[in-house]
């Protein structure tokens, strides 16, 4: 249950990645876990396996730049009483990190220290990019949680490549910022 849509390797194809966008479609279900996908991005642009479409970091000419947006908080997602009455092992839905109970986030049990958690991951993954001299940038969409937007701020790169967008305009704004500086750095190169 849940499971998103497969990622498309790094390509320049657009019009494949024009229809794997038409065919996206919300869903809910385990929770937002950021920095899992911060770190399924992270494998794109990396030229090792899974995917090997991405050039070694050290290629003269080449900067690796990744987008990180949410429009949520870090959690995981509950299940109705009846399941959790029926098995207390139940006590979120099923996540990369197994059930909230199993204690498998750094012995977090419950939904505060999960959050917390899952925050400090995030922090290491982005930590772990800029090292490798990747571009982070962060965006928070119609979001009004202020711890939220702080890790989102820490995990880019500099502040000015943080973006909070509580509209739809601010966030078409966000994305013309991030392109014009990427276009920028194509250009100065």
């Amino acid at each position: 249950k849940a499971c998103p849509d497969p990622v498309i390797p790094l390509t320049n194809n657009r019009k494949r990645l024009n229809k794997a966008i038409l065919k996206m479609q919300p869903w809910s279900g385990n929770g937002t876990m950021v920095n899992l996908g911060a770190v399924w991005g992270w494998r794109l642009l990396s030229p090792g396996a899974p995917f090997t479409e991405g050039k070694p970091y050290e290629t003269e000419g080449n900067r690796k730049a990744i987008i990180i947006m949410t429009d949520g908080v870090n959690f995981f997602s509950g299940v109705n009483r009846r399941c959790t009455q029926t098995n207390p092992r139940y006590s979120s839905q099923y996540t990369g990190y197994g059930y909230l109970s199993e204690g498998r986030l750094g012995g977090a049990r419950n939904q505060f220290t999960a959050q917390a958690r899952l925050n400090e991951r995030l922090l290491t993954v982005c930590r772990n990019m800029r090292d490798l001299d990747i571009l982070v940038f962060t965006i928070v969409f119609q979001l009004r949680d202020a711890r939220t937007a702080a890790v989102f701020r820490n995990c880019a790169t500099t502040p000015d490549r943080f973006f909070n967008s509580p509209r739809p305009e601010d966030l078409r704004a966000a994305f013309r910022a991030i392109g014009a500086e990427l276009a920028n750095l194509r250009v100065a190169r």
